[in-house]
């Protein structure tokens, strides 16, 4: 990745073994979270076949991106937090409500000062 573009940025799962590669390696890395997805103790994602993997709540995938971007933390599934670096949020586009759901993130963000850039 380097040798093809040194601006690229390595976009990855916060706190996965990519991301640790890619520092590593001295590429420049970012850290993504997501707003409606279920975390483990470990800070790891929830495994979609277990039970709390999808929050389908949208004032609680609204309350955890807000917490991870502002507290670098998410409150997880057994209720203990684990610390996650929030570079970039992930949204999926599929949902009924996605278009929705990110306007009112991105207005959570302008509330509470949250600087939203690409």
């Amino acid at each position: 990745m380097r040798d093809y573009n040194p601006h690229c940025i390595l976009v990855g799962l916060a706190g996965s073994e990519l991301i640790r590669a890619g520092a590593r390696l001295g590429l420049t890395t970012r850290q993504e979270v997501f707003a409606d997805r279920g975390y483990k103790a470990d800070g790891s994602l929830v495994p979609r076949t277990q039970p709390g993997a999808l929050i389908t709540s949208e004032p609680q995938a609204l309350a955890q991106t807000l917490e991870m971007v502002r507290l670098g933390q998410v409150t997880t599934i057994d209720g203990t937090t684990a610390k996650v670096q929030a570079d970039t949020v992930c949204l999926h586009g599929d949902g009924e409500h996605a278009l929705a759901f990110a306007r009112r993130l991105r207005a959570a963000f302008a509330e509470q000062g949250i600087l939203v850039s690409a």
